[in-house]
């Protein structure tokens, strides 16, 4: 099983601290899992992830992908927007399939 995580920032803040925990739980309880990273900045956040034995780099995330997340979907840092303006949003940041 390969699993990716994105992360839009290179600190470690709350969310990212419960992140490391879920990538050491996982690293621990299935060691044949590949585990990534990409995050959009470095920092000690990432380093840590890196300790953990996962995959990680570091890219610019595009525009659309970047305005996703906690405040863009209403989280407790939004401003409480509709789920379908963040479908949309989602819609809008995915590649495009032909």
């Amino acid at each position: 099983m390969n699993l990716l995580f994105l992360n839009p920032a290179g600190s470690p803040g709350g969310a990212e601290r419960a992140l490391l925990d879920v990538m050491a739980s996982l690293a621990a309880a299935r060691p044949g899992w590949r585990l990534g990273l990409i995050a959009a900045a470095d920092g000690e956040f990432v380093a840590e992830a890196r300790a953990l034995g996962v995959d990680a780099a570091v890219m610019k995330f595009p525009r659309a992908i970047s305005l996703l997340g906690d405040a863009a979907a209403g989280g407790p840092a939004g401003d409480h927007r509709h789920p379908l303006a963040v479908a949309g949003r989602v819609a809008i940041a995915a590649p495009a399939t032909a």
